[in-house]
Order: structure tokens, then C-alpha cells, then sequence
């Protein structure tokens, strides 16, 4: 399938990173990330991603392969950082303490995890707040960075509150955290088309969250699997701590350790 609005290489490159305080506890870092970096972390994620059910995939009861969301756009991987070389890291270090040079909101955090998130659809993800144990503890930033195809990425403080988009283009990064850890968000939409050009023959979104859970270290295999349908549940009533530092998320539910139930 052919695909249009792709970037050429020197489009992409002449592209100079800016910073943006969106508000306080939330700072997007538009291509803060450069194009040989991000090449380099998608092409690391594919090859994760094929490796068996480790990666992005899974079989289902009949033995065929499917990605491990049961979505038919989204796979994912979550795991300790520590299996992951030190230079992937090092973009959420970097990223944290330029966010934290311009909003004195945004609280230092030691990245415990990595979730990797493909997308193959124009599909995204649906509204929610990141409340889970393995998301985070206490209000440490969660540290975004999207790679490849663009996306249209919503967030609002309350349901009620008019709906506020950004769009992430491939080398961005958005953090929340402090008084925005548990703000509201959702991929709306991913641009498949609207790509760098070395994947313009097969475009995806990757979305690299760093997370600061050092409770759930060792305990990974709980979380490895999240279907929206089974495992988003709390939402409805959850709600926000007039302090977020007092925070703790909510824990595990038994099947995302497995893909079939």
C-alpha cells in the first residue's frame, strides 16, 4: 500500500528541538530525540518484538500468532529497564532533567521500566489515567517518546473538561507527572502515513513509556499482558488524590500473566 506525506530525510533532520511547558507538571519535547537515535530504537524494538511470545505477538488457542493485546492494531512488551542497553535509558534520563530545567513541578525519578508499545493500526488507545502498580509510584513522570508515525495524542484533567490534543511526531517526548501524573489521556489516532522515510514501507508507532515502579521489580511476568477489554478496570470510579506523592497504584489483575484468558 503506497504511502503518502512521508518525510524525506532532510525534512526531518531540519527539524530543530524545541521545549514546551504545556502546563505545570506536563512539558512536551518536540525532537528532542534525533532521526538516527529513533532508527535505531524501532529497529530494536522489531527485533524484540519477533521474539516469540516475548515480543509483540502470541499464540492464540489454536496455535496461531496474533499480537498480544487480542487488538488487531496494538502489541506490546513491558519489562525491566536493566534488559535494555544503557544509551535507551539514557533518553529518558535526559528527557527528565530538561523537563525538570524548565517546570520545578516535575519530580526527579529513577526509570525501573519499559513499555513498548506497537502500533500497526490508525487505531489508538483509549481514554484512561495511568493508576496501575506497574505504571508508576507517587507522582514521578511518566516519560513518553514516540517514534515513527505520528499520532494525535488527547489529554484532559477530568472527563468533563474539554478534550486538548497535541500531535507527536516521531523523536518527541512528553512527560507528566507532579500535579499531572494522573491526568487523563488517550491515543486518538495514529497517522500511519505521517512517518520518517526510512519507514515509509512499513510505517508503525512505536511509544517507549519509561516508568519509575520499583515495586514490581522481579514481579514483571504479572503485567507482561494488557487487554483493554479485561485489565482497564478502575477507571469509572477512581479517584485522584488531592496529593499525588501519596499515590499507589492498583494492583495486578491475575490474567495479564496470561494470554489466552
Amino acid at each position: 500500500e503506497k504511502v503518502e506525506n512521508v518525510e524525506t530525510d532532510a525534512q526531518h533532520l531540519s527539524r530543530m528541538p524545541t521545549a514546551e511547558l504545556i502546563e505545570p507538571g506536563l512539558v512536551l519535547l518536540r525532537q528532542f530525540i534525533n532521526d538516527s537515535d529513533c532508527r535505531a530504537l524501532a529497529n530494536m524494538a522489531l527485533k524484540q518484538g519477533e521474539d516469540g511470545d516475548d515480543g509483540f505477538y502470541c499464540k492464540d488457542k489454536d496455535g496461531k500468532m496474533i499480537l498480544n493485546t487480542g487488538e488487531k492494531g496494538r502489541g506490546r512488551i513491558y519489562d525491566a529497564v536493566t534488559n535494555y542497553p544503557k544509551e535507551v535509558i539514557d533518553h529518558c534520563r535526559r528527557a527528565v532533567s530538561k523537563a525538570r530545567s524548565l517546570d520545578t513541578e516535575i519530580p526527579e525519578m529513577n526509570c525501573t521500566h519499559l513499555l513498548i508499545n506497537m502500533y500497526t493500526h490508525s487505531d489508538g488507545l483509549v481514554w484512561h489515567r495511568d493508576i496501575y502498580e506497574n505504571d508508576g509510584r507517587s507522582d514521578h513522570p511518566v516519560v513518553n517518546l514516540c517514534v515513527g508515525s505520528s499520532c494525535l495524542f488527547g489529554f484532559n484533567h477530568n472527563e468533563n473538561d474539554p478534550e486538548r490534543v497535541v500531535k507527536l511526531n516521531s523523536g518527541d517526548v512528553l512527560l507528566f507527572g507532579g500535579p499531572c501524573r494522573l491526568i487523563r489521556h488517550s491515543v486518538l489516532e495514529v497517522l500511519l502515513e505521517e512517518c520518517p522515510a526510512w519507514m515509509k514501507e512499513s510505517p508503525v508507532r512505536f511509544s517507549f513509556t519509561f516508568r519509575d515502579s520499583p515495586e514490581v521489580l522481579g514481579r514483571e511476568a504479572e503485567f507482561k499482558y494488557f487487554r483493554v477489554k479485561q485489565h482497564l478496570v478502575g477507571q469509572e470510579d477512581f479517584a485522584v488524590p488531592t496529593d499525588p506523592k501519596t499515590f499507589r497504584g492498583l494492583p495486578s489483575v491475575a490474567t495479564q500473566s496470561n494470554c489466552h484468558k
